[in-house]
């Protein structure tokens, strides 16, 4: 990762081009190896169980199909949660879909709504002035009388 310290001006654009080249060959490995992991990393979860597991989810009623890795890895989870684990129940909360919004999020929506009220307001002051908004947020007049040209 760069740094202050370890950046260096670059002299000329044949340097600056060999530059980029190399960065974006190392980007372009990087993504690979990224994506290889997260389709090794599925079929891992998707993998069957032993024996011993499938009675276990068997007893909790699960269907045959749903009974891979990854569901006992949530299973696994869950019970961390319940036995207090406030990591886990974190997990389970968002994985389910249960978490309640950070204050980061509550304040990001809270601005997002004052930008709304504030062009609402705006938009409606354009109108009381008999203007209206075109497209990109311009205020127009509509204006009937229109000279004719004395040409025509």
């Amino acid at each position: 990762m760069a740094n202050e310290k370890n950046l260096k001006p670059v002299d000329n654009p044949k340097e600056a081009k060999r530059r980029g080249s190399n960065g974006g060959k190392a980007s372009g490995v990087a993504r690979k190896k990224k994506r290889d992991m997260k389709a090794q990393m599925k079929l891992l979860l998707e993998m069957g169980i032993d024996k011993q597991d499938k009675a276990r989810l068997k007893k909790l009623g699960l269907d045959e199909n749903d009974m891979t890795k990854q569901t006992l890895m949530l299973l696994s989870q869950m019970q961390e949660a319940i036995n207090g684990n406030t990591t886990a129940a974190k997990f389970v909360a968002t994985i389910s879909g249960n978490m309640s919004m950070t204050e980061h999020e509550k304040e990001r929506i809270s601005i997002e709504k004052e930008k709304l009220r504030l062009e609402r307001e705006r938009i409606e002051a354009f109108k009381e002035k008999g203007l209206q908004i075109a497209p990109g947020g311009m205020p127009i007049m509509i204006v009937d009388d229109v000279p004719e040209d004395e040409d025509e």
